[in-house]
């Protein structure tokens, strides 16, 4: 099956585009359905005419005022990416020739983009309980509930819930804040869990939560001071911290810890506010990384090409020595059997002069002097037919280009 490349559009040609004219005039172009172009449409905020719209415009009715066109929420690209998105699919190196211009430019500001979502978000309060758990806790609840009626009275540690310990119900209530939170502005996340075997602790587990906001993940976890997890790497911690991986480039992190006057829960409206900015930073990182790639590969493949000219230029230039080289080899070798051929005749003529005839037997002389000429005739050019002679070196020159006399 072939994979169609993706199209790229800019959010903002994509709004006026659904605009001017119905979104099933529009399938053809980006190779997908009516309906997938609306979800494009959906998850880059862009409004479209609601039903009927397209009928009203036919019959000529009095139309409604057109929708605007909302900010991007934070850490959303300025482009819409329509068609096949598989991973697999690799452009041809053709297409990686197509470099924009100059680096990404966004419209707003990271102020204008971050500002309005934090303040649609407001006050993160803290959960008293989990009565009330984001879709995205299902999983890990569901779970606990499982082992907790499984094995109500295993006297075994591995058979009991993971995560019924006071610290853990807190990062849990800390978690399903946080992605109610995000979900005030259309964004989501889940919570994962975890286990790591520790020489001396055995098997510990953790949780880790993920803010999807745009297309950027945000990841949180704890790190306890009673917990060995990641100490080689973070270190141990001093009190209850909660760590964001606010630039996964740089391995930059965010660390909130717990304070006597400001614990975690009273901190919660500025964790998620670093999110919402990161996010939106990671995005245009992001952004300038994809174009600062887009320029090595294009000099990657543009190099890559002088290699191959190059190469092809040596083996033609390597291909035509070595024909010259055989036909050089080849006329040397008719000139070294002519003179071959006169030697021969010579030392026959030189030898004839001073035999006794009488001594050795004439017939036995001419015998000798007939047979040796014949060899000097057989390998002498001259004595050849041209046909032959030609036949003996073309070859040689069919692909050697000798250069002209000037």
């Amino acid at each position: 099956m072939e994979i169609k490349k993706p199209i790229e559009i800019d959010r903002k040609e994509l709004y006026e585009l659904v605009w001017q004219v119905p979104r099933t005039e529009l399938t053809e172009r980006f190779g997908i359905s009516d309906v997938a172009i609306g979800k494009h449409c959906r998850n880059a905020n862009i409004p479209m005419p609601t039903p009927g719209y397209w009928a009203k415009v036919k019959s000529g009715t009095k139309l409604g005022v057109r929708l605007r066109l909302p900010p991007r929420s934070p850490g959303q690209p300025q482009t819409v990416t329509m068609g096949n998105k598989n991973v697999y699919f690799r452009p041809a190196a053709e297409d990686e020739l197509i470099v924009p211009s100059g680096p990404p430019e966004f419209f707003e500001t990271v102020d204008e983009i971050v500002a309005p979502a934090i303040k649609k978000i407001g006050k993160v309060s803290a959960c008293r309980d989990l009565s009330n758990p984001y879709p995205g806790l299902n999983k890990i609840l569901a779970s606990e509930t499982k082992r907790r009626e499984k094995n109500p009275n295993s006297p075994y540690s591995f058979d009991k819930p993971h995560f019924d310990a006071p610290h853990y119900q807190r990062q849990l209530r800390i978690f399903n804040s946080l992605l109610l939170a995000v979900d005030r502005i259309g964004e989501s996340g889940y919570v994962s869990k975890s286990d790591e075997w520790t020489q001396g602790y055995g098997i510990i587990y953790s949780l880790s939560a993920a803010l999807e906001i745009g297309e950027a993940r945000i990841w949180l976890e704890f790190l306890e001071p009673s917990s060995p997890k990641k100490a080689n790497r973070s270190g141990h911690a001093a009190t209850t911290t909660l760590s964001m991986m606010a630039n996964t480039a740089a391995q930059e992190r965010m660390n909130w810890a717990d304070v006597i006057d400001n614990k975690l829960e009273k901190q919660l409206t500025e964790i998620v506010g670093s999110a919402v900015l990161a996010a939106e930073t990671r995005m245009r990182q992001s952004a300038q990384n994809h174009f600062e790639w887009l320029l090595k590969r294009r000099d990657d493949i543009l190099a890559e090409k002088a290699k191959v000219i190059e190469a092809e230029r040596r083996r033609k230039e390597e291909a035509i020595a070595k024909r010259q080289k055989e036909a050089r080899d080849a006329l040397l070798q008719l000139a070294n059997d002519y003179r071959s051929a006169q030697d021969i005749r010579s030392i026959v003529h030189a030898l004839f002069a001073k035999v006794d005839h009488t001594a050795t037997g004439a017939r036995v002389v001419q015998q000798w002097q007939e047979q040796a000429l014949r060899v000097a005739d057989a390998i002498d050019p001259s004595k050849m037919d041209i046909a032959d002679v030609i036949a003996r070196t073309s070859h040689c020159f069919d692909q050697a280009e000798i250069p002209e006399t000037p």
